[in-house]
């Protein structure tokens, strides 16, 4: 499944979970189309799904699309040219969104884009602070990510969990969750939604793939930010840590 699928499924369940109430529907999907921004699924600049796409996967008219279009273009969030689509604004903070990865420069305080790389979507029965965190499962979906934080330096991630998960997120493929939150995409394709998150930090020696990846000096201590979400009834459900420079040139980290 490409990227751009995802997106228009996303936007297609927030529709149906919105369109339950009272409302006219260029409203509900304006609305939809929000949320799913807010879920992290484009970042500033991005092209966003044509109106012609979004009227296919929905039950609505262009018409209706066009209207909620519109009413995005007018609250800043999407600028429409002509020649070049429809794509979403600076105006729209997505990173002050994230969970576990937010930056902001000391001096003028602004968040800095957090763009992600996926390079490794894997099986394992490594064991490690996630076993700990999931005792009950005996196999595990790796998935590996590489970050640019603000164009100043880089982040190495790895979110583990079930195996049982793997085929449906393979499937999407790792080109498709680019610079996407992970956490909608458990919600939106796993129906598994993040409700709560818990943080520690620690510090430890790099290794040779965080030397080579993250161009740290090996003598250089490491910040290690380890990240567990839980679903419902507060059931543990995935365990994600990051690795990053110690130096972090004038940049604060917000947990």
């Amino acid at each position: 499944m490409s990227q751009f699928e995802m997106q228009i499924r996303a936007i297609a369940r927030q529709y149906e979970i919105l369109s339950k109430g009272d409302g006219q529907k260029a409203n509900v999907v304006a609305e939809a189309i929000l949320r799913c921004v807010e879920n992290g699924y484009w970042q500033p600049n991005d092209k966003m799904p044509a109106e012609l796409s979004l009227a296919k996967a929905l039950p609505v008219s262009l018409g209706t699309i066009q209207a909620a279009y519109r009413m995005l273009t007018a609250e800043g969030v999407v600028a429409r040219r002509r020649k070049d689509g429809t794509r979403l604004t600076s105006q729209v903070d997505v990173n002050s969104l994230n969970w576990h990865l937010r930056f902001s420069d000391m001096e003028t305080g602004a968040s800095l884009t957090c763009r992600s790389t996926v390079f490794s979507i894997t099986k394992t029965h490594d064991s490690g602070g996630w076993s700990k965190f999931l005792p009950d499962v005996a196999e595990f979906t790796c998935i590996a990510r590489r970050w640019s934080i603000g164009e100043r330096f880089q982040v190495l991630s790895r979110l583990y969990i079930s195996a049982e998960f793997y085929e449906p997120l393979a499937e999407l493929g790792m080109n498709a969750l680019n610079d996407i939150s992970l956490r909608a995409v458990f919600s939106d394709t796993l129906r598994i939604p993040t409700l709560r998150a818990t943080h520690s930090i620690s510090f430890r020696p790099p290794t040779e793939e965080e030397v080579a990846v993250l161009a740290v000096m090996t003598d250089r201590p490491l910040m290690v930010l380890e990240a567990c979400g839980y679903t419902y009834r507060d059931q543990p459900f995935s365990y994600q840590v990051f690795s990053m420079p110690t130096e972090l040139r004038n940049v604060r980290l917000m947990v």
